[in-house]
Order: structure tokens, then sequence, then C-alpha cells
């Protein structure tokens, strides 16, 4: 063994060669293999990465689905809304114009009262003027 790594091995040129041939093949299949093994890791990151990104596609699919029917229900409350308030102002509206319509009617009773009460007193003046005639 020791004459093997001895000097007179490195004077032959062939043995050189071979020597270096070695080496590089060595070289050249561990880089190949770790070609190969990076690759493979390679693949296994972007089929992993693949199906994360058709997950949160997936996941934003049936957000976006779930965010619309939302939008959808709220337009619907406030459309609901909306009709709920116009017919409020059109409730108050409508007693607005009754308590005016009421209060007009009973101003037109109480003159109608008062014009009553009037024609009578002048009904009793006349006839106490009458009277008074008479006598």
């Amino acid at each position: 063994m020791k004459r093997f790594f001895s000097v007179a091995f490195f004077k032959d040129k062939k043995n050189i060669a071979i020597l270096t041939l070695a080496v590089l093949l060595l070289g050249s299949f561990s880089i190949t293999g770790n070609q190969h093994k990076d690759e493979k890791e390679y693949k296994v990151q972007i089929q992993k990465l693949t199906k994360s990104n058709e997950e949160a596609e997936k996941e934003y699919k049936t957000l976006k689905s779930e965010f619309d029917s939302y939008k959808k229900e709220n337009e619907q409350y406030i459309a609901l809304g909306k009709k709920e308030e116009q017919a409020k102002k059109e409730k108050a509206a409508e007693e607005e114009k009754q308590k005016v319509e009421k209060a007009k009617q009973e101003k037109e009773a109480k003159e109608q009262e008062i014009a009553r009460q009037a024609e009578e007193k002048r009904k009793q003046e006349e006839a106490a003027a009458a009277q008074a005639q008479q006598q």
C-alpha cells in the first residue's frame, strides 16, 4: 500500500491520468447524485407549493362566495330597511294629515257652536225686547 502512493507512482503519466480520471469520475457522480437529489427535492417543493396554491385558491373561492352571499343578504336588508323607513314616513305624514284635519273639524265645530250660541243669545234678546215692548 505504501508503494501505491509512493513518488514513483506519480512519476508515471499514465498513473496520474488514471488517478485524475478516477477523481473526476467520483466528483462527477457525486455532483450528478446531488443534482438528482436536488431535482427531486425541487419537484417535491413544487408539488407542495402547487398543492398549497390550489388549496389557497379553493379557500379564496369559498370565502368570495360566502362574502358575495353576505353582500347580497346585506343589500336585501338595506332595501327592506329603506322600505320600512319610507312606510314610517308615509304613516307619519298620514297621521299628521289626520291631526290637521281633526283640528280643522274641531275648529269648525267650535265656530258653529259659537255661532249657534250667538244666534240663541240674539233670539233671547229679541224675545226679551219683544216682551219688554208688550209690557
